[in-house]
């Protein structure tokens, strides 16, 4: 454990238990309605991530008065196999917490978050999360560290929606009409340049996502576990969103080279999580020119996918018109075990992060 993160004094005003997500799953759900909504879900988001989670049980703390049986409030970590080189390291995503409206003071939020990273580490390698603005200043107090930035990337598929903040009716219709037919037939000379190609969609991930999964793995970058398993149980068995996945496959055999898991909600396409084979040099432009084209086929408006990753994977997204829209920082504790110390990651560059790696 490291050295800062000493227990409570015995004199301290609250205290910590460890909640049992079964035994203690009224308890949560009490204390979540108070300010967490799971998309008017919470039953299916305990049973979902809590009770039937692959990657292992989360690590759930409750906060107390010192002299009170009843939580005041909740905090978690879910738990996220990741790869590092030839390691899997056990990681947990910092998820779900919430305090009653009258202990929404920062003292009370330093003392859970202070218990939930001590307790997580003796359990992860790694503690990483994805805190709001309000919740900055308690991450930082407690000890974890910014590794890189969440980029929140959008491309605008109708120009019409878009100019019609700017311009008046009649002029953005002109207008958005010659910039998308000028897109379209970028696109298309793009597509006959990066050729070989096709695509395709189903509702679950096959043997081949475990295969693509083997391929893809960079030693030099910490990244998430993308088989076939936890595709299946963070996106297809998903209770509050309905995903689809979109492949990108080799002509000749359909192999797959890399994927993209897609959520639409309204006229909105959004990217949950993609993957792509490195040694396919022009795959990763293919697949956003190609996803690009089916959305905008779909009669949507927008592309949108939130990723922290390397620069070459930046530069790809930003050619294929994927604009930074905004930025979010993450931040993360490491106590790796021995032998991996020295080459772990604190830069954006050296993470492989999407929204496949949030709670959902």
């Amino acid at each position: 454990m490291p050295d800062d993160l000493t227990p409570p004094a015995q004199d301290a005003p609250y205290r910590t238990t460890v909640a049992d997500p079964v035994a203690d799953g009224e308890k949560m759900l009490a204390l979540w309605r108070s300010g967490l909504g799971h998309h008017g879900a919470p039953q299916a988001k305990l049973d979902w991530f809590y009770r039937h989670n692959p990657e292992g049980s989360p690590l759930v703390v409750l906060l107390h008065l010192a002299s009170a049986p009843d939580a005041i409030g909740v905090g978690a970590v879910g738990p996220r196999r990741m790869q590092f080189g030839s390691e899997i390291l056990r990681a947990g995503a910092l998820v779900d917490f919430v305090m009653l409206p009258e202990y929404r003071t920062f003292f009370p939020a330093i003392f859970l978050q202070q218990e939930v990273r001590r307790r997580a580490a003796d359990r992860f390698s790694i503690v990483f999360g994805f805190p709001n603005k309000k919740a900055l200043p308690i991450v930082r107090r407690v000890g974890y560290q910014c590794v890189g930035q969440m980029i929140r990337r959008t491309r605008v598929l109708r120009s019409t929606t878009y100019l019609t903040k700017y311009l008046p009716g009649w002029l953005s219709g002109i207008a958005g009409f010659a910039i998308d037919a000028y897109r379209s037939t970028k696109m298309s000379v793009r597509s006959l340049v990066n050729g070989g190609f096709k695509f395709d969609w189903q509702d679950r991930p096959d043997d081949s996502f475990d295969d693509l999964w083997r391929r893809a793995a960079t030693p030099t970058v910490l990244m998430g576990v993308r088989d076939r398993a936890f595709l299946a149980w963070r996106f297809a068995d998903a209770p509050t969103k309905s995903y689809k996945f979109f492949k990108l496959l080799t002509a000749t055999d359909l192999s797959l080279v890399a994927y993209a898991v897609c959520e639409v909600d309204g006229a909105a396409m959004t990217v949950a999580d993609f993957l792509v084979d490195p040694k396919i040099e022009t795959a990763a432009a293919r697949l956003w020119l190609d996803l690009s084209r089916e959305a905008t086929r779909m009669g949507l408006t927008s592309l949108s996918v939130t990723f922290m990753g390397a620069e070459k994977e930046q530069r790809v997204m930003s050619a294929a018109g994927l604009l930074d829209r905004g930025q979010d920082p993450v931040y993360a504790s490491m106590s790796p075990p021995p032998g991996v110390v020295d080459d772990m990651p604190l830069t954006t560059s050296a993470w492989y992060l999407t929204s496949a790696d949030e709670d959902g």
